[in-house]
């Protein structure tokens, strides 16, 4: 069937990663991104194609309240780990929204 799975803020071991690679499962990444390298490793490993954005705003993170505009941020570290333009990342993870959403 036609199974779609966000992981969301995904902290498991890299093999449970890998294996939702291989299912096509898609992961969102957040302010986590801005701090922890942990997380930046992660990014390298998942396919563009698979990656989405988001913020979990309004939620308190490192002491301070998330912010909607802080996926700019979050962009830019994962373009930086991607080695490719805010603007690739940001078209990028536009489509696999709009493919995830069916919209």
């Amino acid at each position: 069937g036609d199974v779609r799975a966000v992981l969301h803020w995904f902290s498991g071991p890299l093999d449970d990663a890998l294996n939702a690679i291989d299912h096509g499962i898609y992961f969102s990444f957040g302010p986590a991104v801005l701090h922890y390298e942990a997380y930046r490793a992660l990014v390298d490993v998942v396919p563009m194609e698979l990656i989405l954005l988001e913020t979990d705003a309004p939620v308190r993170f490192s002491g301070r309240e998330a912010r909607p505009w802080w996926v700019k941020e979050v962009a830019e570290v994962i373009a930086d780990v991607k080695k490719t333009s805010v603007s690739t990342v940001i078209k990028n993870t536009w489509d696999n929204a709009r493919r995830f959403f069916r919209v």
